[in-house]
């Protein structure tokens, strides 16, 4: 800022008071306190404008530098809008792939949905049929439920046959006179009016009840002038005894030395 001073006014001649001279000389005066007004106040505008300018310029600063951020953004966002063009190109990509997948999984719901329906008619018919088979599965197992008791019972017989025939197969002489009173005591041959033949007859059919029972009691025949005389035969250890058929009396005859074996033929 340049100061401003007046220029020292010259002395005045009084020259008797010239009045247009005062006057000039006002109007220089006023014109010059207003050009140095005016001065000052364009000086002082002239400060603020460079302030403004100062102040614009570091305005411009910041704002190339927000100019720069942006613009970097503006790359960054052109290289994310160019990726997410690459992953909508994908995803249009993947979108045509699964509508055609989709096109193919409805035909084949279509095809498997006709399938599903032959297999529930395929159902219902094997579920019609099962029905009919259950039917005749029952009817079977009564029968086999009866065939079952029918062999339980044929195999009670067919074991107690067995043991019969074992028993026919493998006679043995009686272990103890004890023994030989009390098959006589529960037999009936001498009583049973149906063997009211002869004493004959009755000593064959002790035989084969006592045959039936295990035992060997075989019958026997002796004789004299006169009569022939059947009876049957024990050995009870190492002893022999009579037996009369028609009165189951028991008679001793004779002792071998050695008794004999209980079973003349082995059991297996």
């Amino acid at each position: 800022m340049i100061d401003y001073q007046a220029a020292p006014t010259p002395p005045v001649k009084k020259t008797g008071g010239n009045p247009l001279m005062l006057i000039v000389s006002g109007v220089l005066a006023v014109v010059l306190i207003a050009v140095g007004v005016l001065y000052v106040m364009e000086m002082g505008k002239l400060k603020k404008a460079n302030d403004n300018i100062a102040s614009l310029e570091t305005n411009v600063t910041s704002l190339e530098g927000q100019l720069a951020t942006e613009k970097a953004s503006v790359a960054s966002l052109q290289t994310q809008l160019a990726a997410e063009k690459a992953n909508v190109a994908t995803l249009q990509t993947q979108l045509a792939t699964a509508k055609s997948d989709l096109t193919a999984s409805q035909a084949k719901v279509t095809s498997l949905t006709a399938e599903l329906a032959t297999a529930n008619g395929k159902v219902t018919t094997l579920t019609a049929d099962l029905a009919t088979a259950n039917g005749k599965v029952t009817t079977t197992q009564a029968s086999l439920d009866k065939a079952n008791l029918d062999l339980a019972a044929a195999l009670v017989t067919n074991t107690t046959q067995a043991a019969t025939i074992k028993t026919i197969q493998y006679p043995r002489h009686f272990n103890s006179y004890a023994e030989l009173t009390n098959f006589l005591a529960q037999d009936d041959t001498n009583t049973n009016p149906a063997y009211s033949g002869s004493a004959n007859i009755k000593a064959y059919i002790l035989e084969v009840k006592a045959l039936r029972a295990g035992f060997i009691l075989p019958a026997y025949i002796t004789w004299d002038t006169y009569y022939i005389y059947l009876n049957n035969i024990a050995l009870v250890g190492d002893s022999l005894y009579k037996v009369t058929p028609s009165t189951d009396a028991v008679t001793y005859q004779v002792a071998f030395a050695t008794a004999p074996p209980s079973y003349p033929i082995p059991l297996p």
